[in-house]
């Protein structure tokens, strides 16, 4: 799930219970989403100042053209005059404050820009640490099966696991999973479709997954990734 998407719902209270809590333990594993939920509030008051500044001047350019159509020529040029050094004072100020508005969305989106680079090297190097640390399901013959048209559906999730094949490895454990009702069965499996979220950097999902096994790798695997 792109949970970047969600940012503005969750800051104002429009998710459900459930997604708002897959929302904040997602924020927990990714130090990017959490820093523009933080900055979310100062990034929308300056796009509201863009747009309130546009407003103005419309509203500005309308009331012009008002005052041109129903004066005199002679009108007009008194009117002209008059407000001649207004509006380059007004001119000045809508510049001045245009050049402050753009420094400061410049400025946040570098200070943003430094955060993702920092961000997604850290992120790198956790992914480097969970994959060199967490146990790894491993079964030998799981490639050496002649027809994976024979396979069972478990069968299948493993060989495609061996293979570096992770989305179809989840695809078949998944559906082994919605077919067996014996637990044995069922905490393999999910210590096996832990490790295939794991490996396509599916935290969120890899804990659910482990969570319900009862596997000891599974519950090793859960503490490493808390220590990262």
């Amino acid at each position: 799930m792109n949970y970047y998407n969600q940012i503005e719902a969750y800051k104002e209270g429009r998710l459900n219970l459930e997604m708002q809590e897959a929302f904040e333990l997602a924020m927990k594993n990714d130090h990017h989403l959490s820093n523009l939920v933080g900055e979310y509030h100062t990034g929308k008051k300056i796009a509201e100042g863009l747009l309130e500044l546009d407003v103005m001047e419309t509203i500005n350019s309308l009331k012009d053209d008002q005052n041109v159509q129903k004066s005199s020529e002679v009108r007009q040029n008194h009117i002209a005059k008059m407000e001649d050094v207004p509006k380059k004072e007004n001119s000045m100020l809508i510049f001045l404050f245009k050049i402050l508005v753009g420094t400061c969305v410049l400025g946040f989106l570098v200070i943003a820009s430094l955060k993702l680079m920092n961000n997604t090297t850290n992120q790198k190097q956790q992914k480097e640490r969970v994959w060199a640390t967490y146990v790894k399901p491993v079964n030998p013959n799981a490639t050496k099966s002649g027809s994976v048209k024979s396979m069972n559906a478990f069968e299948k999730g493993k060989y495609y696991f061996a293979l570096n094949d992770f989305n179809q490895s989840e695809k078949w454990i998944k559906s082994f999973l919605k077919n067996t009702s014996n637990v044995d069965s069922l905490s393999m499996g999910y210590f096996w479709l832990g490790a295939s979220h794991i490996e396509q950097w599916e935290v969120e999902e890899a804990i659910q997954a482990w969570k319900k096994s009862n596997e000891k790798e599974s519950k090793e695997n859960l503490k490493i990734l808390q220590s990262n």
